[in-house]
C-alpha cells in the first residue's frame, strides 16, 4: 500500500501498486496504476497529463480535480451494493472516464465518459441506472491515453526529459 501526503512534491511520476491513497490537499502530476484500488482525497490537483488505473476501485473526494483520465477495469462479477467507482458532487474530471464496473458519476466531467452501469447511492438507498447530480460537457481538446480503439489523429500529451 502507498499513501501520497499533501506535502509530497511530485511531477511526472509513475506510480505501481496493489493499493494508492492520494492525501486531502496534494497537488502535483502523476500516472497511476493500481493493482485494486486507488482513492483519491479531497482537495485534491492532479495536474495534466495526469491518470489513475485501477483494477478494482477508483475514487474522486470532494473538490478534487483529475486533469487526464481515470479508468476502472474491474473483471469480476459486480456487485450493485458495492460500486467500482465514486465522484463526488464537487469533483472534476477533464479527460477520459472509463469505468468496466458499477459508477457513482456525480460532479463534472469535461471530455468523454464510458461506464457499463450507472447507480446513485443515497442514504435511504440505491438507484440502478440512474445519474444525479452529474454534467459531461464535451472537449475536442483533451488528449485520450491509448486505452481506447478510437479513429482521429493522436498525439503526445507531454514529453518528460
Amino acid at each position: 500500500e502507498l499513501h501520497i501526503d499533501s506535502s509530497c512534491e511530485l511531477h511526472d511520476v509513475i506510480i505501481v501498486a496493489r493499493n494508492v491513497t492520494i492525501g486531502d490537499g496534494f497537488s502535483g502530476s502523476l500516472q497511476v496504476f493500481a493493482g485494486d484500488s486507488v482513492i483519491v482525497g479531497d482537495k485534491v490537483i492532479l495536474g495534466y497529463p495526469s491518470g489513475i488505473y485501477s483494477r478494482n476501485y477508483a475514487s474522486l473526494g470532494e473538490h478534487s480535480q483529475v486533469n487526464g483520465y481515470m479508468i476502472v477495469d474491474h473483471d469480476g462479477n459486480v456487485d450493485i451494493k458495492n460500486p467500482n467507482y465514486s465522484k463526488a458532487r464537487t469533483s472534476r474530471l477533464r479527460g477520459l472516464l472509463y469505468v468496466k464496473g458499477i459508477a457513482q458519476l456525480q460532479g463534472m466531467v469535461t471530455g468523454s465518459a464510458y461506464i457499463d452501469e450507472a447507480a446513485y447511492y443515497s442514504p435511504h438507498g440505491y438507484y440502478r441506472n440512474m445519474i444525479y447530480d452529474a454534467s459531461i460537457l464535451e472537449n475536442d481538446e483533451v488528449v485520450y491515453p491509448l486505452w481506447l480503439d478510437t479513429e482521429g489523429n493522436r498525439k503526445e500529451a507531454k514529453w518528460v526529459n
